[in-house]
């Protein structure tokens, strides 16, 4: 049970890279709004830029891949655990 291993079933390298690169949007939009609200100096916007974008990308990844029902999922299914070996809808 280590950090790379998949805990969604559902999860498809689709859905984990449709998950980065929301996570990575969202946290280079939080950044770029967190900057011009602030006096952060002009050169460190790039490394703070940079740095926000991967983590997202990262998060966004990892949350698809680790937690039972996703970032990405309609909400049509709820994970039973008793059912968890069921092949049957």
């Amino acid at each position: 049970m280590g950090f790379l291993d998949q805990h969604n079933p559902r999860a498809t390298r689709k859905t984990v890279i449709c998950a980065a690169i929301v996570g990575a949007g969202g946290f280079f939009l939080f950044a770029l709004f967190m900057l011009l609200l602030t006096d952060f100096p002009v050169w460190g916007w790039v490394f703070m830029l940079i740095f926000m974008t991967v983590s997202g990308a990262v998060s966004g990844a990892a949350m698809e891949w680790q937690l039972p029902e996703g970032l990405i999922s309609d909400g049509s299914e709820s994970i039973d655990p008793s059912r968890e070996n069921d092949t049957q809808p």
